[in-house]
């Protein structure tokens, strides 16, 4: 029923008044497929959210929901996706180049994504991260969001947490959680059942380089942008610069800063030329 009012809305929305503006539409776990489907084709985004990262969790605090009536739902929007893309590809290719456009109309063309509420359960970081690796690689999401728990209700069966909304917890679920998008790392690489939780002092990243400096430093001059990417205080569109720079001429660390580089994080783990920016001996602690 939900659902179909939903769908309804957004007809109105894009049908009726003409709304051509971004749309993110929540699907109900266990709706009619073919109500999904339909409201698909006139959203920008859907998400269904996972709500928990365990079974035990959902049967515990949300029982109406299972992972059945999640997944289902989350694997059809993924198939719709994927056979738009194929049958937009096919489109193409068979029309002439001067009359190719993208005029057919669009399965959820923004992606999908999902939510995880952080904290209520207990559930360690390395399970969480496992679980939305587990949903980039088998349902294709576009992102995955964390919600620190907040106790509004009071509940007996909800944890009090006495510390208040872990809010850094979150911060250090979605920075590692960039990390797997675009710094091509793994869960694995990150955490382990030995260490199931991230460092509230160090980011995740640095806190993988300070636990692997048998890595560095590396060579500015010669890394690959791989391996630019594994360096604290280098991003995408930095390492993305400085490999493009250096093909004209040999970078110093003037040149890095100038670039984007963050140096007050990055110098402990580069050198230029072979040299690093001070003498600095440094070991793990």
């Amino acid at each position: 029923y939900t659902m179909d009012l939903i769908y309804q809305t957004l007809y109105k929305l894009r049908v009726e008044c003409g709304f051509n503006g971004y749309i993110h539409v929540k699907a109900i776990p266990g709706a009619d497929p073919v109500l999904i489907e339909k409201s698909g084709f006139l959203a920008d985004r859907m998400s269904i959210n996972l709500e928990l990262p365990t079974a035990d969790s959902l049967i515990k605090l949300a029982p109406y929901k299972s992972r059945t009536t999640i997944l289902k739902p989350m694997r059809q929007i993924q198939n719709g996706i994927s056979n738009q893309s194929l049958l937009l590809s096919d489109s193409n290719h068979k029309q002439p180049l001067s009359t190719r456009t993208n005029q057919v109309k669009r399965f959820v063309p923004a992606g999908q994504s999902t939510q995880m509420i952080i904290g209520a359960t207990p559930e360690n970081d390395f399970q969480i991260m496992s679980v939305a690796e587990s949903l980039y690689q088998k349902f294709s999401l576009k992102r995955v969001f964390y919600s620190a728990f907040v106790n509004v209700t009071q509940n007996s069966d909800l944890p009090s947490l006495p510390g208040g909304p872990p809010f850094l917890r979150e911060h250090r679920l979605y920075q590692a959680d960039w990390l797997l998008r675009y710094y091509h790392f793994s869960v694995d690489e990150l955490l382990s059942e030995n260490n199931p939780n991230f460092n509230i002092y160090l980011d995740p990243k640095c806190d993988w380089a300070l636990r692997h400096l048998e890595f560095f430093p590396i060579e500015i001059n010669r890394a690959s942008y791989q391996t630019l990417l594994r360096v604290p205080g280098i991003g995408t569109k930095s390492a993305s610069r400085i490999v493009k720079a250096r093909r004209n001429a040999r970078l110093d660390f003037a040149d890095l800063k100038k670039i984007g580089v963050v140096l007050k994080r990055a110098l402990y783990f580069i050198t230029c030329s072979g040299k690093m920016m001070y003498t600095t001996k440094m070991d793990e602690n």
